[in-house]
């Protein structure tokens, strides 16, 4: 649609409207889209982010937005500009679908939840780690309700809450988070997946620039307290994304 001229498109779906077919081409558009936008992810990128502009247009017409496709364009949508780094725009695709499946669904749904956490983690990769620290306290209170303690779900909010703290230097409550989501995830996982693999990293990471002192029963933070930016992103983000 937006590699044709301007002047063409707007004539047709002029032509399209005046015999009632609009609705219908706009509802096929969109389930091809959703067939052809992925997770994310690196594999044929140079193809996908083409399709881009144009699932951005028809996921904000107002022929389907009640339609369900919509919310799953949309997911995609975030995880797409997840992996390209553009996390603003994350963020706001990954809220519309929030919004959405918590109204129809409702807070406690499993579907919901990982909206919350997509949400949660486009905000740590902007650096807002305060905000998502309360989401991700949110998720993960709800994942132990709804699917237990030791659920890969909730393992997840444990680790991305872990990280959240990390980057906030609260390093106790982080270091405790991590072992946590290390042994669940050796359990549930295996010692070699690579969720398992990034959880390990994180944790010794932040063991290595922690000055344990036994004595006192606290953690001496040293001078050496910055991590890599984007271990989250490369490691979290990617690990965690079915």
């Amino acid at each position: 649609m937006f590699d044709m001229h301007r002047l063409v498109r707007l004539a047709m779906q002029k032509w399209l409207r005046e015999h009632q077919q609009w609705g219908a081409w706009v509802n096929k558009t969109l389930t091809w889209l959703v067939e052809v936008v992925p997770y994310g992810g690196h594999e044929r990128r140079e193809v996908w982010t083409a399709y881009l502009p144009h699932a951005m247009h028809v996921v904000e017409l107002a022929e389907v937005y009640e339609v369900e496709g919509r919310v799953l364009l949309l997911d995609r949508l975030g995880r797409c500009e997840q992996s390209l780094g553009r996390y603003n725009s994350a963020e706001a695709a990954h809220r519309k679908v929030l919004e959405r499946r918590e109204g129809l669904l409702g807070k406690e749904h499993p579907d919901t939840l990982t909206s919350m956490s997509n949400v949660a983690r486009a905000l740590s990769n902007q650096g807002k780690y305060a905000e998502a620290e309360k989401m991700h306290r949110e998720t993960l209170a709800l994942d132990e309700k709804v699917s237990g303690k030791e659920h890969p779900d909730t393992l997840s909010s444990v680790y991305c809450l872990a990280y959240s703290l990390h980057r906030q230097q609260q390093y106790e409550e982080a270091l405790s988070l991590y072992h946590r989501a290390c042994i669940g995830y050796e359990e549930k996982l295996g010692p070699s997946h690579a969720t398992t693999q990034a959880c390990l990293n994180h944790y010794s990471l932040l063991r290595q620039l922690c000055d344990l002192d036994f004595s006192g029963g606290g953690i001496n933070i040293s001078a050496h307290t910055a991590i890599p930016r984007n271990l989250y992103s490369a490691e979290i983000a990617t690990s965690l994304t079915p």
